[in-house]
């Protein structure tokens, strides 16, 4: 494909809007300029663009030379003044991309945690923790997501509010915001007992709703309790436990949370390959999770 550009052109912005499905790269003067515009003229970009170069940038940081994971980390720095909740969420995603290599040293888990926060904090502020009749379509989607992001990150009073929703739910059989959902249950186990942690793998057996499903297994694939991830590691080989087609969704998102978590995952999965190989390694999804686990 070639495009001419017109003389005096300080900078270009491949797929627009994301029309295509491909990933798009610069060379470093190109990515130099974008960052600046993002840093002190954002909007110059529409919503859907800011999104997309972050994912770009992310992604290609990671398997070509010359762009520095270090430059990802330098344009993230606009996020702080980012408004549209659709490019921050979609751009809190693609950060977790490097963020997770990142947080197996546990000498950076401090400084990912305040980098997260100072984004998230405002942005909390703003928008509220408790869901309001006048919220707009686009906070009433994405609250939850920002919620979990920086409950994950320490931010106590998120911390709290899900442990709230899910105390009056329990005690109290009040039912949790469905765009809440998510938030609550990931957020508890995070930091529960064994006890709690039981108590929502029953409440997945029972749950009848596929979408209620998938949320109680990320859940408690997210905890990083070791003793609890070998526990639920066992189940994924115990259809009376945990079906077949749940075991792989399971596995990758295990492989997915703490260093530890995903270590002790690939040891056992290494300990008993044979089976997960019968059982997962004929499709190409099932193959490509028991890859990322490793």
């Amino acid at each position: 494909m070639s495009f001419s550009v017109k003389p005096g052109a300080k900078w270009i912005l491949g797929n627009s809007l994301a029309r295509g499905f491909y990933r798009v790269n610069y060379n470093r003067q190109n990515w130099d300029k974008i960052i600046e515009l993002l840093h002190n003229s954002h909007t110059t970009f529409h919503e859907v663009d800011r999104m997309k170069i972050m994912d770009d940038l992310t992604a290609v940081s990671q398997v070509v030379e010359t762009v520095p994971i270090t430059l990802a980390l330098e344009a993230s720095k606009y996020l702080k003044k980012e408004e549209s909740l659709y490019s921050l969420t979609g751009s809190l995603t693609s950060l977790s991309r490097i963020i997770g290599k990142l947080s197996v040293l546990d000498e950076y888990t401090d400084s990912i945690n305040l980098y997260f926060l100072d984004m998230l904090i405002p942005v909390v502020e703003r928008i509220g923790l408790e869901p309001k009749e006048d919220d707009s379509f686009a906070v009433g989607m994405f609250r939850g997501e920002i919620l979990v992001e920086a409950a994950q990150h320490g931010h106590q009073p998120c911390v709290d509010y899900a442990k709230e929703l899910y105390r009056d739910h329990v005690e109290n059989n009040k039912p949790i915001d469905a765009n809440l959902y998510e938030y609550v249950y990931n957020t508890v186990a995070l930091d529960c007992t064994e006890e709690v942690w039981e108590d929502i793998f029953e409440e997945y057996t029972r749950e009848t709703v596929q979408s209620k499903q998938r949320y109680l297994m990320k859940a408690l694939a997210s905890t990083p309790n070791v003793d609890i991830i070998n526990k639920l590691l066992k189940y994924t080989m115990d259809e009376t436990k945990i079906r077949q087609q749940d075991a792989r969704i399971v596995l990758m998102h295990i492989s997915m949370g703490s260093f530890p978590a995903n270590l002790a995952t690939w040891s056992f999965i290494r300990d008993n390959w044979q089976y997960y190989l019968e059982t997962y390694g004929r499709t190409n999804s099932g193959f490509d999770i028991l890859l990322g686990v490793g």
